[in-house]
Formats: structure tokens, sequence, C-alpha cells
């Protein structure tokens, strides 16, 4: 989960992954 913490892509991949991953 490096990517998901990453200011950048937080948006983008927190917003898929994130709640895939959290989920």
């Amino acid at each position: 989960v490096f990517f998901i913490k990453t200011p950048i892509n937080r948006g983008t991949f927190e917003g898929i992954f994130g709640e895939t991953l959290k989920a």
C-alpha cells in the first residue's frame, strides 16, 4: 500500500484501491 500513501496518487488510487484494500 505504498502507492496509496502517495499524496499525488492518493486521490486516484485511494479512491479505487483504497476502498478495495480497506474493505
